[in-house]
């Protein structure tokens, strides 16, 4: 009886053991559920309320812009893309390079898509700019311009129907940001300014001025034009 018990003891241990079935993974698993709405999300676009397009060039000489020179002014100016929605503006945003990487006397514009950076477009031949100089102070420019496209596509700054674009410029003598508005309505032009002051986290002793298309397109300068207001 002995010898007998051994042997189905041996035979047993010999046996395979029982496969176990795999645990099933059901939707309602919190770890599937939330990788499926994380997926969810990758595939999901974020719809700007406008349609943008960046726009590059480099001023051909050192002088202001001539009468009768549209034309070429023009035809210097690139388009790098357009987005609609928050997704297609880091894929166009996060490949260009920095506006302190610009050679100088290059320009990026960033305007509603069928508007040109241009004094004489339609949407832009009453309005005029506010401008802030950032002197040679390159990283902050890089940050006043990331924080002033962001708030004009996300719509941060309330006059956002009056808002044409924006352009950051290089220069030796100081870099420039502009905002460029549509508006002839003083209330508009002077409430954007101080939105746009806010967006870029100015203090009191930073100065923006506001100057009018009108008075660039007699001068052929961008920036040495009369203030007409500043705040």
């Amino acid at each position: 009886m002995l010898h007998n018990t051994k042997m189905e003891n041996a035979e047993q241990q010999q046996q395979p053991a029982t496969e176990q079935e795999p645990q099933q993974v059901t939707e309602q698993d919190p770890q599937v559920q939330e990788l499926a709405e994380q997926m969810e999300d990758l595939n999901v676009s974020h719809p700007l309320e406008n349609e943008w397009t960046f726009w590059y060039d480099k001023r051909l000489g050192a002088g202001a812009r001539v009468k009768g020179e549209r034309d070429r002014y023009e035809s210097n100016l690139k388009p790098i893309g357009s987005f609609a929605t928050v997704e297609d503006f880091w894929r166009h945003y996060n490949y260009m390079a920095k506006p302190s990487q610009l050679d100088n006397n290059a320009n990026y514009h960033l305007f509603k898509k069928g508007v040109k950076p241009l004094w004489e477009d339609p949407v832009n031949s009453k309005g005029g700019k506010w401008i802030i100089q950032t002197k040679k102070n390159h990283r902050l420019c890089d940050q006043h311009w990331e924080n002033l496209v962001l708030g004009m596509i996300g719509e941060t700054i309330e006059e956002h129907d009056e808002i044409a674009g924006a352009v950051v410029s290089r220069r030796k003598t100081g870099d420039k940001i502009a905002l460029w508005l549509s508006s002839t309505d003083q209330a508009i032009i002077l409430a954007a300014g101080k939105r746009m002051k806010e967006n870029l986290n100015l203090g009191p002793g930073d100065e923006i001025a506001y100057q009018i298309h009108a008075d660039a397109l007699k001068s052929g300068a961008s920036y040495r034009n009369l203030n007409k207001y500043t705040l």
